[in-house]
């Protein structure tokens, strides 16, 4: 029988939540680890001239107001790297009540640059909602599954939304047949 040994920390340079992270005292690298990370708005960062090279041409009229937020390992190391417009940051520079504009879907991307799909809705917020990103059932250092969660005052309220998997044979998070 494998003992999990429990950590809590908060690392201030990550401000990641990692309240609940496991380690495995089995050392088996293979095993599903009890961790849940969920992405914290102090974490992200401008993007680097890399990262700004990874976005689609749409984006560039965007690209100003964009953040990365890097979701780490437990070693330390970026796993997946969350790429959205901040919805704060571009309408800041407008005049008055700017007209709203539909933001691109926040994308996800590997360390290196390899696209590893969308988020349904913009992170941190598309005023008046705002969501909750929460990487959880690691398998091998690498998150299979992301929990999202939008607080939402208009008539729908707070819910969560479909969860995005770990698709093996395409390389990238989607929403699993609901169905199945």
């Amino acid at each position: 029988m494998r003992t999990l040994l429990v950590v809590c920390s908060v690392t201030l340079a990550a401000l990641l939540s990692d309240c609940g992270r496991s380690s495995d005292s089995s050392g088996s690298s293979g095993d599903t680890v009890p961790l849940r990370v969920t992405v914290a708005e102090q974490s992200c960062t401008d993007l680097s001239r890399a990262q700004r090279a990874w976005l689609p041409a749409d984006w560039k009229p965007f690209e100003a107001f964009t953040r990365t937020c890097a979701v780490h390992t437990t070693g330390g190391q970026p796993a997946v790297l969350l790429i959205s417009v901040w919805a704060d940051r571009y309408y800041a520079g407008k005049p008055g009540t700017p007209e709203v504009t539909p933001l691109p879907k926040p994308m996800l991307f590997a360390p290196d640059g390899r696209s590893l799909g969308l988020l349904p809705s913009n992170f941190p917020d598309d005023p008046p909602r705002a969501l909750k990103v929460t990487f959880t059932r690691w398998i091998n250092d690498f998150p299979h599954r992301i929990e999202l969660f939008l607080s939402d005052p208009a008539a729908l309220g707070d819910r969560a939304l479909p969860p995005l998997d770990w698709d093996e044979r395409r390389a990238m998070f989607v929403v699993l047949d609901q169905g199945a």
